[in-house]
């Protein structure tokens, strides 16, 4: 399977007006063709590759210190529901990780909608960090990518020749979410016979992440070992293989109507080998009360309603597994 392209960013951040253009241009188009790059030249991109090792060091902590973060789905003492940890299943399968979701802090204020007090909940955090600093490092670097990512739409509404105020909405403010992916180590011989995963290349790798479009404005990933692909309007599957420090780019479902179907939410999907895989990923969104049109809606609505639509769409799904 091909790769997606690395284009180097620099002049994003830069003084000069033509490159500038230019990289604004170049992007459009590898995004129109390929829905996804790896971003080189950020700023800081030594120091913030090192500081997302950190970050996954959250992993090493023993199973009680994470589950004294873990949603209530998984911990019903607990009182958080959105923002928190997600352990792996107690039943291993071929598709085993964990996580932990960070937002802005402090929360933002939720909207006056039924369910929309998840929405403004404060991050959990771990009595004791696995490392000094661990809990600024998170949430410096949830600004800085999301600094990134804003520069990132910026140059986008550039390259369309879009109105500023256009791609103003879906950037501007502290919302996102900052996610730290553990995939565990594995074996497809140990599996169940009636757990088998599907084979998806010559290298025997399977499907450990269903594709998907990412529900928000843009997504920023790292990752320390391959198994990111991206779906180009070609139809063809591209191996995101970022070099040390690079950020794979991708665009999130808010991009169909936006653009006019130019650049489209970017479908990808995970593949694994058996090897121990961490990423952390930057979801840029909206406020709140941001007015969105999302794809197969007619009618505008805030990005709160679009998220808890979502959230009871995957609530009705799961219970019919």
């Amino acid at each position: 399977m091909p790769n997606t392209q690395t284009l180097e960013i620099s002049a994003l951040f830069s003084d000069s007006s033509g490159d500038y253009v230019r990289v604004c241009k170049h992007i459009v188009d590898v995004l129109n063709e390929e829905s996804g790059f790896v971003a080189l030249g950020y700023p800081a991109m030594a120091e913030q590759h090192q500081r997302a090792g950190r970050l996954t060091k959250f992993f090493n902590f023993a199973n009680d210190v994470k589950l004294s973060m873990a949603t209530t789905q998984y911990q019903p003492a607990n009182r958080n529901r959105y923002r928190g940890y997600y352990p792996a299943p107690e039943i291993r399968g071929f598709s085993d990780k964990e996580r932990l979701d960070i937002g802005p802090e402090p929360g933002l204020m939720a909207p006056n909608l039924e369910g929309s007090e998840i929405l403004s909940e404060s991050n959990p955090w771990p009595s004791t960090e696995p490392q000094a600093g661990w809990r600024l490092d998170s949430l410096q670097y949830f600004d800085d990518l999301r600094e990134i990512a804003v520069a990132l739409l910026d140059a986008i509404a550039c390259g369309l020749n879009l109105e500023r105020r256009d791609t103003d909405d879906l950037c501007r403010g502290r919302n996102g979410t900052l996610r730290l992916l553990n995939y565990l180590p594995q074996s497809p011989k140990n599996l169940y016979s009636n757990n088998v995963p599907e084979i998806v290349d010559k290298t025997n790798r399977w499907i450990t992440g269903i594709e998907h479009v990412d529900t928000t404005t843009l997504t920023l990933l790292w990752q320390t070992y391959p198994g990111l692909q991206i779906k180009g309007r070609d139809d063809v599957w591209r191996d995101v293989v970022p070099p040390e420090g690079g950020l794979s780019i991708h665009c999130g479902d808010l991009f169909t109507k936006l653009t006019s179907g130019v650049i489209n939410g970017s479908i990808h999907r995970v593949l694994g080998d058996g090897t121990h895989r961490t990423s952390v990923g930057m979801f840029l969104e909206p406020d709140w009360a941001t007015v969105i049109r999302p794809p197969n809606v007619d009618e505008g609505l805030s990005y709160a309603e679009h998220l808890l639509g979502v959230f009871s769409t995957r609530k009705k799904q799961a219970r019919r597994y």
